[in-house]
């Protein structure tokens, strides 16, 4: 049996046995329903600050569920996502912050869930091998026999792209505003990088022509990166290719 498997295994006994695993302790994550929507509030922080996060989403679903008129039921949904993104899931994290977002757009608090929207939604992409490292991310795609991110479909990588730019659209001076810029960058030479593979693959097989419109339209789509430099070299090559051709 294989250790992934052997793994899988392990999490649905925990879950089964309304146990969770954090940073390698065994959390319980049963609780009992206090009488008000401030007692569940309080005890969700209590596990929350003790770093039982599973426990606090459970006090915190309780607020949401039984007292859905309560002051604090905003609060908890806000908490709810918080937990999430400190166990790093970042699905469900991305997913609590978005109905934090739809059902308390006024909330004080809303910059950091749209900010922590499109953060975890990028530290939920596919990722490369040593992707911050050129020379052996180079180095592994030679020998590794595995699809490349930039070789998959791209909707996952734009779809965190609006998420930063939304971001960016409402708080052009906000807390997070650098670092949302830094992500949105990185993200933009994983887009423009997809492009140049793609024109790359005409080229290499005598297509020029359909090669020169796609290095073409990378260079207008993603003019900010250091891939578009790559493009325009190409654009520079072929044309001097073709007037040797001349």
């Amino acid at each position: 049996m294989s250790y992934k498997k052997n793994v899988r295994i392990l999490l649905i006994l925990s879950l089964l046995g309304g146990c969770a695993s954090v940073d390698g302790a065994v959390e319980d994550t049963r609780i009992k329903n206090l009488q008000t929507a401030q007692a569940n509030f309080d005890a969700g922080q209590a596990a929350f600050e003790k770093g039982r996060y599973a426990e606090a989403i459970n006090y915190y679903g309780v607020v949401q569920d039984k007292f859905p008129y309560s002051s604090l039921t905003g609060e908890a949904a806000l908490k709810t996502a918080d937990a999430y993104f400190e166990r790093e899931e970042w699905s469900e994290a991305a997913q609590s912050y978005k109905l934090f977002a739809r059902f308390y757009p006024q909330h004080p608090q809303m910059e950091l869930a749209i900010f922590r929207t499109a953060l975890a939604q990028f530290n939920d992409r596919p990722t490369e091998l040593f992707e911050d490292d050129p020379k052996k991310n180079a180095f592994f795609r030679k020998i590794l026999p595995v699809a490349r991110p930039v070789e998959r479909d791209m909707a996952i990588f734009k779809r965190i792209q609006r998420g930063l730019d939304d971001y960016i659209e409402r708080y052009q001076t906000g807390t997070y505003i650098e670092k949302t810029r830094e992500l949105r960058a990185h993200i933009r030479e994983r887009l423009a990088e997809h492009d140049l593979l793609i024109a790359e693959y005409y080229l290499e097989r005598d297509k020029q022509a359909a090669a020169r419109v796609r290095f073409q339209q990378l260079v207008q789509e993603y003019g900010d990166t250091q891939i578009a430099l790559k493009a325009e070299q190409h654009l520079k090559q072929i044309g001097a290719d073709q007037q040797t051709l001349d």
